[in-house]
């Protein structure tokens, strides 16, 4: 829709102002720091765009989040700033200035605006808590930590509550496909220059998530890929089919060298869910794959899948294991799991309301398990429950199965062949997030879960899209049964068409 006149003005006023004051307090600011006077140029830059194309900002946010950790370390923060904070204020400011100069409404509420709200404010609660039973030191010191977590969610609400078209969501979504297969190759030629055959669970790669984040690079290879493999599947045309088919076939080799088993498992659920969804087809090929991997899958990998079980384990988390608790005849991470585990049950026991406080896990754990401190939950929805009760458990589950249900009934009442494959790869990407958080804390990582909040933002705004363009069918319909009314009125015979 064209702009007014009046909000023309408005807008190249705008844009003046922002060049003007950018660039003045850059030069002041440059006297005390170059990096934070290069971010707020960079931002009014940004800005300008915005205005014109909120559009190149969704891709810009794409293809920053997942590759975060791979930023040069003069790059990851200017000044007070990062690159992430910069582009999310960005995204957050010019979704307001264009809703004020256009007129538009800037919130459409829907069940998921409602879940991630309550989320927020059980969050900020299990902070505050945190700091009734730990100090405020302690939850000062996990302001950063809830702020990193939310921060990906935040932006629900200004990219659902854009008016973007199917074709701008299809350029975005192409976009997301292009990072997966730059994460998949980056992954590939680490694994290559390595060795394949000297990949082990002594020697594993994060690629761009760097060192200690080859578990975070396994989950995100469960997670995003599938989304290729159903576009392909819905695809008609062979080469667009070859194309979005190879990104999903390319990920699946450092997918099998991660030797993680949660992320086995959580690969082998997601394609069972599309196999059960829609290509029945596909329950023949897991069965052959599954009984004939001794043939196909290096030996590293079959030696991680059957190690759970051992003679003997001496320590377990820094400590001695009882002669009758099991997890002295487990391999240690499962053994480490278990102990955990049961620990935290032990917490969600003693706290089953408020929880211990955010992030007070790893410094509560030795109190309820005979363990050292540090120690991770090793799974999402039991650290979830801990820290913040049985009622926030409810609300984080709500994050999954509620934008679920809507892809679902997009899914099946949509004709667009590439919006049911983005779709339904959406919906096996939540089975995948929900299998593999079982096994590990894998959604609190902005690389990690970022794309799926941008995916989740841009299904809401297609649900939008299609509601605004069948209001609009039915308004033209109703337009021109009027002017057919109008004209039978006009008519010598003077009778009204029906």
């Amino acid at each position: 829709m064209l702009l007014s006149a009046n909000a023309k003005r408005w807008d190249h006023l705008y844009r003046l102002l922002a060049v003007l004051s950018s660039v003045l307090i850059a030069l002041i600011i440059g006297q005390i720091s170059a990096g934070l006077a290069a971010g707020l140029v960079l931002g009014a830059c940004l800005v300008m765009i915005g205005i014109s194309r909120f559009e190149i900002l969704i891709h810009a946010l794409i293809i920053l989040l997942p590759m975060q950790s791979a930023l040069p370390v003069s790059l990851k923060s200017l000044g007070t700033l990062n690159p992430f904070n910069l582009l999310a204020g960005v995204i957050f400011a010019v979704w307001l200035v264009n809703g004020v100069l256009r007129k538009r409404r800037l919130f459409y509420w829907n069940r998921m605006s409602v879940v991630i709200a309550v989320f927020m404010l059980v969050c900020v609660a299990a902070l505050a808590n945190s700091a009734r039973l730990h100090g405020f030191d302690f939850m000062n010191a996990q302001t950063n930590a809830l702020k990193r977590w939310l921060s990906p969610m935040l932006l629900f609400f200004p990219l659902a509550n854009t008016r973007l078209t199917r074709p701008a969501i299809k350029r975005l979504v192409i976009t997301m496909l292009i990072m997966i297969f730059i994460i998949a190759m980056w992954m590939t030629k680490d694994i290559i220059n390595v060795g394949w055959e000297h990949i082990d669970a002594e020697i594993r790669l994060g690629g761009p998530f760097g060192f200690g984040g080859e578990n975070d690079m396994a989950a995100f290879l469960v997670y995003y890929p599938v989304i290729a493999f159903t576009i392909a599947l819905f695809e008609s045309r062979l080469i667009q089919k070859m194309i979005y088919g190879g990104i999903f076939g390319i990920s699946l080799f450092p997918l099998i060298l991660s030797m993680s088993r949660g992320a086995y498992l959580g690969i082998s659920i997601v394609i069972f869910f599309v196999a059960i969804a829609r290509f029945r087809w596909l329950l023949p090929v897991i069965a052959v794959a599954a009984i004939s991997y001794q043939f196909w899958v290096p030996g590293a990998v079959q030696h991680r899948m059957e190690s759970t079980v051992i003679t003997s384990n001496e320590t377990v988390g820094g400590r001695v294991p009882g002669p009758h608790e099991m997890e002295r005849n487990l391999e240690e991470s499962s053994a480490l799991r278990v102990r955990i585990w049961r620990g935290a049950f032990r917490m969600i026991e003693s706290y089953p309301v408020t929880g211990i406080g955010y992030n007070a896990f790893q410094l509560a754990v030795p109190q309820y398990a005979n363990m050292e401190w540090g120690m991770d939950a090793h799974n999402m929805y039991l650290r979830v429950a801990a820290e913040m009760g049985l009622i926030a458990l409810m609300v984080f589950l709500a994050l999954f199965w509620v934008p679920f249900l809507s892809a679902w009934s997009v899914y099946r009442s949509t004709k667009d062949r590439f919006m049911r494959g983005w779709l339904l790869g959406l919906m096996a990407c939540i089975c995948g997030i929900i299998i593999v958080n079982i096994f590990g804390s894998r959604f609190v990582r902005e690389e990690l879960v970022g794309l799926y909040w941008v995916s989740i933002s841009l299904m809401y705004g297609y649900i939008s899209y299609r509601r605004v363009r069948a209001s609009r069918i039915v308004e033209g319909q109703n337009r021109r049964l009027e002017q057919r009314r109008k004209q039978a009125l006009r008519s010598p015979n003077n009778v009204v068409m029906p």
